[in-house]
């Protein structure tokens, strides 16, 4: 077995993290197509998930729990970054101790933990590799043929746009950079076998691209909205989030390491993925016409109830 293409994949990795974070929630529609995009987005993206999935791997086993946490701590850069906890742009409401309650619970514990983290991890293990390790840790009720079409009409339904045209313009773009990419991946690959773990970073990589993150963090914290950065106060808070997150996921690692789980037998397909960017494109053009009143009412309403039932039970399953 040759050299497994780590970086190739990693770029793959990040851009559909950037895909279904961005793109999905119209924070940005062409996030491949320009500057901004290319040298600060997917890389912030592609940083976070390549430190945060090796450390899932490298010490635990991933399972559902311990990869939500994971993302909620993805999710934690809309903090020092962006600002976003503390004041959005579209002064949500209400503040508590200084941060935007519904943002902070649909951002960290439900869109960047889901849309950032699982769901690209899941979705690139099984169309770039040739482990189910992350399918395996899904709970075995959500495991049927039917799940993926469920999501893909869903994604179409969460993307918020102005238009209807350039909603399809955005999807059919981007969808196909990556098809291309993922196209390309496996003909590279092909007469080998990679699993996940042979394809994420090594320890010595891990470290350089850590620290890459941090830079990132004090690079883009500084630049990015500087006058929204609170008192100390808030920022406690969020300190005080971080260390929550932080001291369950940590529990969680330790439970997920020497919980048994059952492999998972999913093949890809190349007629599933088109057939699933069939169904994302026609849910995009009906939902699109709600010009996002619907994906709103559906990420904030029914995301901020699923988010804080997984935190819940993240909790119950990390420490009994």
């Amino acid at each position: 077995m040759g050299k497994p293409p780590r970086l190739f994949f990693w770029i793959i990795l990040g851009m559909l993290s950037t895909f279904f974070a961005e793109v999905l929630s119209g924070s940005d529609l062409f996030p491949f197509f320009h500057w901004w995009g290319l040298l600060v987005t997917t890389p912030l993206y592609t940083l976070h998930i390549l430190v945060l999935s090796y450390i899932v791997f490298r010490f635990s086993k991933p399972r559902i729990y311990t990869l939500f946490l994971a993302g909620t701590l993805f999710g934690m850069y809309e903090a020092y970054i962006t600002k976003v906890l503390w004041d959005p742009p579209w002064g949500a409401f209400p503040h508590l101790g200084g941060i935007a309650v519904f943002a902070t619970i649909v951002l960290v514990l439900f869109w960047h933990a889901f849309m950032s983290f699982v769901i690209p991890l899941i979705f690139a293990e099984n169309a770039l590799t040739s482990s189910t390790e992350t399918f395996s840790g899904l709970p075995k009720k959500i495991l049927n043929k039917k799940t993926p079409f469920i999501l893909a009409a869903l994604f179409g339904a969460f993307q918020f746009s102005q238009s209807t045209a350039t909603s399809l313009l955005s999807g059919m773009a981007n969808f196909g950079v990556l098809f291309l990419l993922i196209f390309i991946y496996r003909e590279f690959i092909k007469g080998h076998e990679y699993s996940m773990r042979d394809l994420l970073p090594t320890e010595r990589q891990f470290a350089v691209l850590l620290s890459l993150l941090l830079l990132l963090y004090i690079i883009t914290g500084v630049i990015l909205r500087p006058e929204a950065l609170p008192g100390i106060f808030p920022q406690a808070v969020v300190w005080m989030i971080y260390s929550g997150l932080f001291t369950l996921f940590y529990s969680s690692l330790r439970r997920s390491k020497t919980t048994a789980t059952e492999l998972v037998e999913i093949g890809f397909s190349w007629r599933n993925l088109i057939l699933l960017s069939i169904v994302y494109l026609i849910s995009l053009g009906i939902f699109s016409t709600t010009k996002g009143i619907g994906s709103m009412i559906v990420v904030w309403g029914a995301g901020s109830v699923f988010g804080i039932a997984m935190l819940v039970f993240s909790v119950k399953d990390a420490f009994w």
